[in-house]
């Protein structure tokens, strides 16, 4: 029983009935059972559904239920084993310990086999040669599903649901298709791109920038096993020399054959003994010495 009428908020008092169902206001209750008066948040009175306190509610939840009562498909066989729960049987067959305040409050119904019953109902096999976006559906797998053939020629077993409600369209090709789509549209070039300058890059820096070029450096290091060819240390920063001058010979600026590995301090060694335009003559005898 409900003793607080009304309760302090923003400076005015208002009736309980506008309070917030999570409310963390305090309020006055009295135990329709024993009479206690106690103090209890708002959110707790307007969850608890029997108004008792927890003395009174532990001692109703250890009263046994008479044998033979029904609740739903249940029906009461017996005690349990645990005090507060009672034995019953389902319609089906099957025998379980319920709560016996799940059995009253009606929060439980069933072992649970009328909804087993109600899904497989659900679970209808679909019609072979129905289509469902790109999928077409060519056999009946397990319960719920399907076998398809997408029109990229790829077979996947789908949740016959996903289907009829339009979830499942591809076997994913349709969704790579689209993020590549939107990565073309979002990647920008030349002058559209942010941080556009006016073309102040050489052409040196932007060949240095393509693909191919990094896979010439890529490809010279695996060659030269990552190592200094003059030297032979290995480190995680590894510079890779054009033998011809990049300046003379642009054309063999991207071909593996026109590279050689050396470490940071090995390189600079060699132009500062032979210059920025040295060829191969000159790397041959500096790296035989």
């Amino acid at each position: 029983m409900l003793l607080t009428k009304e309760v302090e908020y923003r400076g005015k008092m208002i009736p309980i009935e506008k309070l917030s169902k999570k409310s963390s206001k305090k309020l006055l209750v009295k135990c329709p059972s024993c009479g206690e008066i106690r103090e209890v948040f708002a959110k707790a009175y307007f969850r608890e559904e029997t108004g008792l306190c927890h003395k009174c509610s532990l001692e109703e939840r250890a009263k046994t239920i008479p044998v033979g009562t029904i609740f739903g498909q249940w029906v009461v066989i017996g005690e349990g084993k645990q005090n507060g729960k009672s034995l019953c049987r389902c319609n089906c067959g099957n025998e379980r310990e319920v709560r016996n305040s799940s059995l009253r409050l009606g929060k439980s119904t069933s072992c649970g086999c009328s909804l087993s019953q109600a899904r497989q109902s659900q679970r209808k096999h679909l019609e072979t040669g129905a289509q469902y976006g790109r999928l077409t559906v060519v056999d009946s797998a397990e319960s719920g599903y399907s076998l398809c053939v997408c029109k990229c020629g790829n077979e996947v077993k789908v949740s016959n649901w996903n289907l009829e409600h339009g979830i499942t369209k591809s076997c994913g090709c349709l969704k790579r298709e689209k993020a590549a789509e939107n990565m073309r549209k979002s990647v920008k070039c030349g002058e559209e791109h942010p941080n556009w300058k006016g073309g102040i890059s050489t052409e040196y820096q932007r060949t240095r920038a393509t693909k191919q070029f990094k896979d010439f450096l890529k490809t010279v290091r695996e060659r030269d096993n990552h190592q200094c060819q003059k030297c032979g240390v290995s480190k995680s920063r590894m510079h890779v020399h054009h033998i011809k001058p990049v300046r003379f010979y642009p054309e063999l600026m991207s071909k593996p054959d026109n590279g050689v590995l050396l470490c940071p301090k090995c390189h600079r060694e060699f132009h500062k003994l032979h210059g920025k335009d040295a060829e191969g003559n000159e790397l041959k005898e500096y790296l035989s010495n």
